[in-house]
């Protein structure tokens, strides 16, 4: 059985680790092999960013210090079995010697092995997500969980075509391909992924999480502000707008904002986190709680002040998928 709840609690790693790594330490008692403590959550959900990487995620990078690992790159690794994973080609669009793998790939074929993994290790609810780069704008966490589970069958297909579908970064333009070579996933938009296009891209994106997975899916604008005002040319910001017309497109109490609450951005010191930041954690405060909700919009907060209402979410989604798996 999965956990009746579930800690919200997410600490941000020192260190960028590899899948198996990450979700080791989140879920783990004790001590980490290239130091600080482990989190011991009760449930965890991998969302590295979309787009594409040349190094082999099932090793940690040189500079982790983790014992026994170094940086390795997809090229060195081909057709050798890592962690029970075989990677034979890089999929997708590629060059005529392919060097990256593309994200979408890794979902399906290297990190929800891993999350399967991990679940038996620790007996714990990990969910494979993403760290998605939003057309027009900044990052928002998505995860699709139709499909998954970790127990031992299941797939993240539908994970990783959302990433393939609406990632900015990923500009693959095959994708998926069945036993005839025919595309699994036609119809990508390749064209429209930044400014005023961009965001229409999005708002694309969080229309069919609702319309496919409407219980089964979450998306959460993170460090919303970092790059700097709107662009209607540009990859900027989420800014109010933005984030009301996702919760038009997807209004079943998917959109929030994983940053401290408030009113409108303001001008503050670059080290505050509602402030124009540069960093990860910068800058977020830019959505009108209490005016969303008089507005009887269904958002859900991600900040301290506004966890119990998240957790009642996660609980929701965890449910969903335990009477899926009943059906």
């Amino acid at each position: 059985m999965w956990p009746a709840t579930c800690t919200i609690t997410i600490p941000a790693p020192t260190v960028r680790f590899r899948p198996a790594m990450r979700s080791t330490r989140s879920v783990a008692t004790g001590f980490a092999a290239a130091g600080g403590a482990n989190f011991n959550l009760d449930w965890f959900t991998l969302g590295n960013h979309g787009g594409s990487g040349n190094r082999d995620c099932r090793f940690s990078d040189t500079s982790a210090n983790i014992p026994g690992d170094t940086t390795k790159l997809w090229t060195q690794t081909l057709g050798q079995t890592i962690d029970g994973i075989t990677i034979t080609s890089l999929k997708g669009t590629q060059p005529a010697n392919p060097t990256n793998m593309w994200r979408w790939q890794s979902i399906k074929e290297v990190e929800y092995p891993i999350v399967v993994n991990r679940t038996h290790m620790y007996n714990k609810v990990l969910v494979e997500g993403l760290e998605w780069i939003v057309p027009g704008h900044e990052h928002t966490d998505v995860a699709v969980i139709a499909g998954q589970n970790p127990r031992g069958f299941g797939n993240a297909d539908n994970m990783a075509q959302f990433e393939f579908r609406f990632d900015r970064a990923d500009n693959d333009a095959i994708g998926l391909l069945d036993v005839s070579n025919n595309q699994v996933w036609p119809g990508k938009d390749n064209v429209n992924n930044n400014g005023t296009a961009g965001h229409q891209k999005a708002v694309s994106g969080i229309q069919w999480l609702q319309a496919n997975f409407p219980l089964q899916s979450y998306a959460i604008p993170t460090h919303s502000e970092r790059a700097g005002p709107f662009n209607p040319a540009g990859k900027q910001r989420l800014q109010h707008r933005a984030l009301r017309d996702f919760n038009n497109a997807g209004p079943t109490g998917r959109v929030s904002a994983s940053n401290r609450r408030g009113i409108w951005p303001r001008a503050r010191p670059l080290a505050a986190r509602w402030s124009y930041g540069t960093g990860a954690v910068g800058g977020g405060d830019l959505w009108d709680e209490r005016r969303l909700h008089r507005q009887g919009r269904r958002i859900v907060g991600r900040s301290a002040r506004r966890r119990p209402q998240f957790l009642h979410l996660c609980q929701l989604r965890l449910a969903q998928s335990r009477r899926s798996r009943r059906t």
